[in-house]
């Protein structure tokens, strides 16, 4: 639940909110895909139960 909430909700909020409020992008796919990239693994290390 943790990396679920660490991740997936974050950037779906930058991604959804400015279409919803007809707002410039702020992330391109490119960019969503370099974030989860790069996000995932270190959610991965941090988040493994010792």
């Amino acid at each position: 639940m943790a990396y679920l909430l660490a991740i997936h909700i974050p950037i779906a909020g930058m991604s959804l909110i400015p279409v919803l409020f007809k707002l410039p992008l702020v992330l391109l796919p490119v960019h969503v895909a370099f974030l989860y990239l790069i996000i995932d693994p270190a959610c991965s290390i941090v988040l493994t139960p010792n």
